[in-house]
C-alpha cells in the first residue's frame, strides 16, 4: 500500500479521532483491517486500486462517524462504567432538575427574602451536594464515553465532584469559594477532554467552558470579598448560584450529546 494512500490518509483521521482511546491501537488495526479486506475484494471483481479505494471508503463512511459508533459505549469496562455512559442522558436530566430545585431553594436557604432558618439553610446545602454528585455522574460518563475506561483524569475528575457535594454535604455549602472551582475544574476539564476529541462539532462548548471556568474565579472573589472585608455576601451568593443554574444545566447538555455523527452518504474524500 502506497504510503499516501487514501486507505492510509483515511486510517490516520481516524485515529485522531480516537486518540483518547487507551484502545485506540485495536481500533485502528480493525478499521484499517476492514478498509484492506474490502479493497481486496473490490479488486478481485475488476476495479482498479483507486477506484477500489474510493469505494471502500465511501461505503465505510467518514472517520469522525465510524469513531462514534466505534466508542459509543466503553468496549472493556465494568458494569458500572457501561451504565453511566449507556445512559448518560438519564443523569444530564436528574442533573438539570437538581441544579433547577437547588436553584430556587437558594432563595430561602441563603437569604432572608422569604425568612431564613438553619434548616432551610441545611436543607438547601443537600440539595446542592445531590446537585454535585449528578452532575458527577454525568462526567464520569462522559469521560468513559471518551476514554473506554476509568482513566487517572476520569478518577481526579470524580474526586473534584464527589469533593464538592461532600463539602455541600455537610453543611459548608455557604463557602462557594471551595467547593465551586471544585465542580468548575472537574466540568471544564471534562469539555475540554472532549472538545480535543470532537474537534469542529458543538461549538457551544467551548463557550460553555469558558463562562464554567469563569464562574470558579467568581466563586473564589465572592469568599475573599466576604471573608476579609466581612461583608454580607449573601446576595453575592445567591446570583453566583443562579448563575451556576443556568451554566451547569448548560454543561451537563452539552456533555450528554453524543460525537457529531454526519450522514454515512457522504463519500470520503482524500
Amino acid at each position: 500500500m502506497a504510503a499516501d494512500s487514501l486507505i492510509d490518509r483515511y486510517v490516520s483521521a481516524f485515529r485522531a479521532q480516537v486518540r483518547l482511546r487507551h484502545d485506540r491501537a485495536d481500533l485502528v488495526d480493525e478499521v484499517a483491517d476492514h478498509l484492506l479486506c474490502a479493497v481486496e475484494r473490490l479488486q478481485n471483481r475488476g476495479l482498479d486500486r483507486d477506484a477500489a479505494e474510493r469505494r471502500a471508503l465511501a461505503a465505510l463512511g467518514e472517520p469522525r462517524l465510524v469513531a462514534s459508533l466505534m466508542t459509543s459505549t466503553p468496549s472493556k469496562g465494568t458494569i458500572m462504567s457501561y451504565f453511566l455512559s449507556r445512559y448518560i442522558w438519564i443523569f444530564a436530566i436528574l442533573a438539570a432538575v437538581a441544579w433547577l430545585v437547588a436553584g430556587i431553594s437558594s432563595l430561602w436557604g441563603f437569604t432572608e427574602l422569604f425568612g431564613w432558618t438553619q434548616s432551610e439553610y441545611y436543607l438547601s446545602a443537600i440539595l446542592l451536594a445531590v446537585a454535585c454528585l449528578a452532575t458527577t455522574a454525568v462526567l464520569i460518563g462522559a469521560n468513559l464515553r471518551l476514554v473506554g475506561r476509568f482513566d487517572s483524569a476520569t478518577a481526579w475528575i470524580a474526586g473534584l465532584g464527589a469533593g464538592a457535594a461532600l463539602v455541600c454535604g455537610v453543611g459548608l455549602a455557604w463557602i462557594v469559594g471551595v467547593w465551586v472551582p471544585l465542580l468548575t475544574i472537574a466540568v471544564g476539564w471534562t469539555l475540554k477532554r472532549v472538545i480535543q476529541a470532537d474537534s469542529g462539532a458543538q461549538p457551544g462548548r467551548g463557550v460553555v467552558r469558558m463562562a464554567v471556568l469563569v464562574l470558579g474565579f467568581v466563586a473564589v472573589a465572592v469568599t475573599v470579598v466576604g471573608l476579609v472585608g466581612q461583608l454580607d455576601a449573601d446576595w453575592a451568593v445567591l446570583g453566583l448560584l443562579g448563575l451556576m443554574t443556568v451554566t451547569l444545566i448548560a454543561a451537563v447538555v452539552e456533555l450528554a450529546i453524543p460525537p457529531a455523527r454526519p450522514s454515512t452518504s457522504a463519500t470520503a474524500t482524500a
